[in-house]
């Protein structure tokens, strides 16, 4: 034998005598209520990631290899301008020698395809080829600047 519920206070139990209707009502004042709360929280997260900040060069300051990464990473979420301003700023910052200097301008290539800067993935490119001819990318930049 099943021992038995608890009963629920009056104010709490469905009232029998109650029309229909007024269930129907509250039913859709809860669908209302539940909208209200969905269009709030969509709201909510519009505002928090427009406020999120977004890439920033700037918090990479003297770090090649994060902001290479972040660079990368921007590349593969197809965020153009954030890796074109990543990989610009590895450039310009690199010293002529650096072993990452020519992956940096072959990424900028791809990064100004993606962003149908076309002469200016080719000169990307080109650098590749002509300040690294020896570098295994060398190749792969020449046939990339023709394209």
């Amino acid at each position: 034998m099943l021992p038995s519920l608890p009963q629920l206070p009056a104010s709490l139990r469905p009232d029998e005598t109650a029309p229909t209707v007024g269930r129907r009502r509250d039913a859709r004042t809860v669908r209302r209520q539940q909208a209200a709360v969905r269009s709030s929280l969509f709201a909510l997260i519009i505002v928090l990631t427009a406020c999120g900040g977004g890439f920033r060069v700037e918090r990479f300051a003297g770090e090649t290899g994060p902001l290479y990464a972040a660079g990368v990473r921007e590349l593969g979420l197809k965020h153009w301008g954030n890796a074109i301003l990543a990989f610009e700023k590895l450039a310009t910052d690199l010293p002529a020698r650096d072993t990452l200097l020519p992956l940096t301008q072959f990424q900028l290539g791809k990064a100004r395809i993606g962003n149908a800067e076309y002469l200016l993935a080719a000169q990307a490119f080109s650098k590749v080829a002509e300040n690294f001819p020896e570098d295994s990318l060398a190749d792969d930049a020449m046939y990339e600047s023709a394209r």
